[in-house]
Formats: structure tokens, C-alpha cells, sequence
């Protein structure tokens, strides 16, 4: 069993309201894969609804959507107009051996993360870790909160992020600056750019599928769900289930229903490993 902990929003789009976040992307990219053995943590809200319509077993803690308003004229611009709270004070019925946890916007205090993770095998997306937000509501990333989340006591944990998000000094093949030990494993993605990612004393770097378009919001939490899945749940070679993310990644880009099959992201997964480098240092 999995447990997922994860943000649901409410996104405004051009003045129009979008279901959204992890809760909802996650869960559907890990329903595509044919993986039911999973149980989502999120806040009582429209997203919530839906996937109990979905069949998920999902748990309400806390109420309501963190809302956002995101402009995509000119790149991506999120602005915070609301933070919902998801309430883990005694949640201990819920957990299983494996986390994945994602957040938006610091819905669970990280003191808290702290707690629920020890002894755990974990996967984390960075985002609703070090997003802040300025004076006119603008999300910006604190990049000093990055590193309280390497000082979290896992059994394993993996840390997944996009680029911008991870410390300059971080940033592509310069991510074996910052890994703390072997117990930790850092994968930073950058949309069509190559993916780099270190484990073990080794930096490795795979090129994504290339000439498929499409809005981008979601594929991050597909990805860190597909791998979540075949790393975690499945015992998967690291290398393997970061090229499976990225295809499923991918291909939701399509915008079709349903995003991608299992057998399809098994069978186009080989095109990205293919383009594996492997880097000792």
C-alpha cells in the first residue's frame, strides 16, 4: 500500500476554475498505470469529491482548496490567493511504509513532515517546499528551505524537483553538490531539457521524448507519481522508473483520455533509456 499525501487546488486560468494539484494529477497518472493500493491524504474540497467519483480511497483532512491564480501570457506566474491546511496531528492509521508527498504551498508544516517520515521510504516533490510569496501574493522560492528537507530521517528518501526550484548551486550535473548522503536520492527535471539525477556516487543525466506539445501543467505531478510507483511500489531500477516518469510525463501532454496506458509508457520508456549517461564521481 501507498500513501499519498497530497495538496489539491483550485486553479484560475483566464478567469475560469480548474480542479488541480497533486491530489488530482497524482492520482490519476497512478489510476492510468492500472495501480489501485493506494490511499491519498488531501483536504475536504471539489478535488476530493471527484476522486471519491474516481474510486480512490481518499481521506478529508482539513477543508477547502489552496487557490491560485496562474498567468501563462508571458512563462508562468503563479499568484497565491488562498492556502488550505492539511491536518496530519493523528494520522497514524493511515501511513504505510511508503510516502509520497506533495504539496503546493506548505499545507503541512514541514515539523510535522519531520515526524511522519522517520523510518519511512519517501518521495518528495520540492515545490510546495520552498515556494513563498511576496507582498502582492507573487509565489516566489525560498531556496533556504531546501535544506531542511535533506536533513529528514528516511529510510530512503527522494527528492524530485524541477530545475528552478532546486538551488542555483544544484542546478543540471552540479546536483552532486548537494546530495547529503547515499541515503538520499535528488532528480531535477527541466521540461524537454535532459534530466539529471544522483545516486549512490553516481550522477546520471536522460534526454525526455522530444516534439510532443501541450500545456504543461500536471506533468510534474505525473512524473513524481510514475515514479513513485516504479520505484517505490515496484522495486524498479532507479534509471528505468525515471525514464518511465519522463514518458508518462510526456505523453499527458497530449491532453488525450486517457493520458497513457501502462504497456505504452512500458514500451516508449525504452527511447529515453537509450539516452542514458552514467557519470561516477
Amino acid at each position: 500500500m501507498l500513501t499519498a499525501i497530497l495538496a489539491s487546488t483550485k486553479d484560475l486560468i483566464s478567469s475560469k476554475e480548474f480542479p488541480g494539484g497533486p491530489a488530482l494529477y497524482c492520482s490519476q497518472a497512478l489510476k492510468y498505470l492500472g495501480f489501485d493500493e493506494f490511499r491519498v491524504l488531501t483536504s475536504k474540497g471539489v478535488t476530493y469529491c471527484y476522486l471519491r467519483r474516481l474510486g480512490v480511497d481518499v481521506v478529508g483532512l482539513g477543508i477547502g482548496e489552496t487557490v491560485f491564480n496562474i498567468e501563462l501570457s508571458d512563462g508562468r506566474t503563479l499568484k497565491l490567493i488562498s492556502k488550505s491546511f492539511i491536518d496530519l496531528t493523528d494520522v497514524g492509521n493511515y501511513l504505510s511504509n511508503y510516502l509520497l508527498i506533495s504539496l503546493t504551498m506548505d499545507e503541512v508544516p514541514l515539523k510535522i513532515i519531520k515526524e511522519l517520515v522517520r523510518g519511512r521510504e519517501v518521495v518528495i516533490d520540492v515545490q510546495g517546499f520552498v515556494r513563498s510569496v511576496d507582498e502582492r501574493g507573487v509565489v516566489f522560492n525560498d531556496y533556504s528551505r531546501f535544506w531542511e528537507l535533506l536533513k529528514l530521517e528516511c529510510r530512503e528518501l527522494v527528492i524530485r524537483g524541477e530545475e528552478y526550484e532546486f538551488p542555483p548551486m544544484c542546478r543540471g550535473s552540479k546536483v552532486v553538490n548537494c546530495v547529503p548522503n547515499d541515503d538520499v536520492v535528488l532528480i531535477i527535471t527541466n521540461g524537454s531539457r535532459p534530466i539529471y539525477f544522483v545516486s549512490k556516487g553516481v550522477l546520471g543525466m536522460l534526454e525526455p521524448l522530444q516534439y510532443i506539445y501541450g500545456p504543461t501543467i500536471g506533468s510534474g505531478d505525473v512524473f513524481t507519481a510514475v515514479l513513485t510507483y516504479e520505484y517505490l511500489v515496484r522495486g524498479e531500477d532507479l534509471v528505468i522508473a525515471i525514464a518511465k516518469a519522463s514518458t508518462a510525463a510526456t505523453l499527458r501532454l497530449r491532453g488525450s483520455t486517457p493520458w497513457f496506458t501502462k504497456d505504452e509508457v512500458d514500451l516508449i520508456s525504452y527511447k529515453v533509456l537509450k539516452t542514458y549517461k552514467r557519470i561516477v564521481y
